[in-house]
């Protein structure tokens, strides 16, 4: 029981942190902004990268969830670009529903060695009205990674030469139009990364100005990409005890 009221307040104060990280854009620079999608920049002390990226989506709240989930098929969808890009994704296991594990491969430009980076997905039911405003909330840590396993990570070895990644405190909110006052669906991303590594100001261009503005442009297509047969295949199995999930919830929470 102390364990569990432990990772609750662990998750509330993880919950709060993030809603007021994208509530506000102070200290945040606007790197590029095309109306509906920015991406926006913050250096940290630390050396960390903090990239932030609010778009809108014309698209159900279930294909964006569904694009997120299915970690196996971010390679059809998340673009390259100047050799940065996702090399491979997977995800190594998951201890509940909404509580997972996930590992992804990032391949950068010549010499610098791939970064790999496994972190915790936990997803945040706040759709009740006691929940207000009403959202969706995906947590993303390096950090809890191991708890989100049912297995030691240390099992999964991985291949080839790379430099370990940490994401720190990062996080997703989706909100629907009715809520964010919206024209469509807001869906926001604020990652914080440890490169382990000095990174060159163009190689910030690259990924910030450029590779994250076209990643968002994608996401903007989610509608699209999820009612492709690889997707569906997942979506529409009625075994699949995520999406049965999924289904119930909005039932339940949306008009």
């Amino acid at each position: 029981a102390t364990r569990l009221v432990a990772r609750l307040r662990h998750v509330h104060g993880r919950v709060s942190k993030l809603r007021a990280s994208l509530a506000s854009d102070a200290g945040w620079g606007v790197q590029r902004d095309s109306g509906d999608t920015r991406v926006l920049y913050q250096a940290h002390a630390s050396g960390c990268l903090r990239i932030r990226v609010d778009t809108q989506v014309d698209a159900p709240l279930y294909d964006l969830l569904a694009l997120l989930r299915e970690v196996q098929l971010w390679h059809k969808w998340i673009p390259s670009l100047g050799g940065l890009g996702l090399s491979e994704a997977e995800e190594l296991g998951r201890t509940s529903i909404l509580n997972m594990c996930f590992r992804a491969r990032i391949a950068l430009p010549w010499p610098i060695q791939d970064r790999v980076c496994t972190f915790a997905v936990d997803g945040v039911d706040c759709m009740n009205a006691e929940d207000a405003p009403q959202q969706v909330l995906v947590l993303l840590d390096s950090g809890d990674a191991q708890q989100s396993c049912p297995f030691s990570l240390e099992a999964r070895p991985i291949k080839g030469k790379f430099v370990a990644l940490e994401m720190i405190e990062s996080g997703i909110i989706i909100t629907p139009a009715e809520v964010a006052g919206t024209a469509h669906t807001l869906f926001q991303i604020i990652a914080v990364v440890d490169p382990k590594m000095f990174v060159p100001k163009w190689l910030v261009n690259l990924a910030i100005r450029n590779l994250c503005f076209l990643i968002a442009v994608q996401i903007q297509r989610a509608a699209a990409v999820t009612r492709k047969p690889a997707h569906l295949a997942r979506t529409m199995d009625p075994e699949n005890s995520f999406y049965a999930f999924i289904r119930r919830r909005m039932a339940e929470s949306l008009p």
